[in-house]
């Protein structure tokens, strides 16, 4: 059973992400690049989410999905709103682009934290795609920034573990440490539902499966399948995700041209939009297949708290 209000609602302001990540939906470029809400839409939807109490100022609004916030060319507008609405919010970002926060777009922000793929050049090269120097510096100059307008948490620093960036998992934990933020090194997974569902059917090519052997840490899916708790109910469940049109996903890992991606309308709302995040067809493969368990459940070796150790 769907409770109300959401505690926890994905609302995607940018349907654009200009990483290239190999294993991600998006990063590919498999599918069409989406837009950017606009803020007269995002007030309506924020009004609206309000006005039918699907959220209140209790629910975590997260303003991403699959794209890239800070590419919102009226970002500032966007948490303004959120901010004079009186809704906690939290954000993400590959730290590609930098933007200025005031004490008056703090006001109600919960959690920032920034994604690394490595810490090196070379890594970026692999997924990402970026000037590693300039990440390090955006998220320099965003620390710096948040606390001189008096923004009291720490960031998050979320370092993706591949094969490759192994030996740089110190590194990274140096410079978390070094900006005072908070480290959480976890497995990358195949963040491209179709891809991952393959490589669980054994359908994938044999140039896809190298590709995935010399990144993506394969024993980390394998031993989560295997785990998966008997009556394990998909987070997603309690879990309200908007893209940038308001439609209403059934999760936020389903591909815009997936026949399941989408419940209805958040402007035309019926009574079985939020039942259909439960009983669309795909939910039963990515249930009883373990996927669902594997994308929700973030792990990291063991090792790593004793690298973690080393450096504290």
């Amino acid at each position: 059973m769907i409770k109300f209000p959401f505690k926890q609602v994905y609302f995607e302001i940018s349907g654009v992400c200009n990483a290239k990540c190999p294993f991600c939906v998006t990063g590919t470029g498999r599918l069409p690049s989406g837009g950017f809400i606009s803020v007269d839409f995002f007030k309506k939807s924020i009004d609206k989410l309000l006005e039918t109490k699907l959220i209140d100022n209790q629910s975590a609004l997260f303003l991403y999905n699959w794209g890239e916030p800070f590419l919102h060319p009226n970002f500032a507008e966007i948490i303004e709103y959120v901010n004079e609405k009186g809704v906690k919010f939290s954000l993400s970002s590959n730290a590609s682009v930098y933007k200025e926060f005031t004490q008056k777009t703090i006001e109600n922000l919960q959690e920032i934290s920034f994604s690394l793929p490595g810490f090196s050049q070379d890594s970026y090269n692999r997924v990402h795609g970026f000037n590693f120097d300039k990440i390090k510096n955006n998220i320099v100059r965003f620390v710096d920034n948040l606390k001189k307008v008096g923004y009291q948490n720490k960031v998050k620093i979320f370092y993706h573990i591949y094969q490759f960036n192994l030996d740089e998992i110190v590194s990274a934990k140096e410079f978390c440490k070094a900006v005072n933020g908070d480290f959480f090194p976890y497995f990358a997974f195949i963040a491209d539902y179709e891809k991952a569902k393959n490589y669980l059917l054994n359908r994938l090519s044999a140039d896809d499966m190298r590709a995935l052997a010399e990144s993506i840490i394969l024993a980390d899916m394998a031993k989560k399948i295997e785990t998966k708790p008997p009556g394990y109910r998909c987070p997603q469940n309690d879990i309200l995700v908007l893209d940038e049109h308001a439609e209403i996903l059934t999760c936020c890992f389903l591909p815009k041209n997936h026949p399941d991606y989408s419940c209805g309308n958040l402007f035309n709302l019926e009574s079985e939009n939020f039942s259909g995040k439960t009983i669309k067809d795909e939910c039963k493969f990515c249930l009883e297949s373990g996927l669902s368990y594997c994308v929700h459940t973030v792990t990291a070796p063991d090792f790593t708290t004793l690298l973690i150790k080393a450096v504290a």
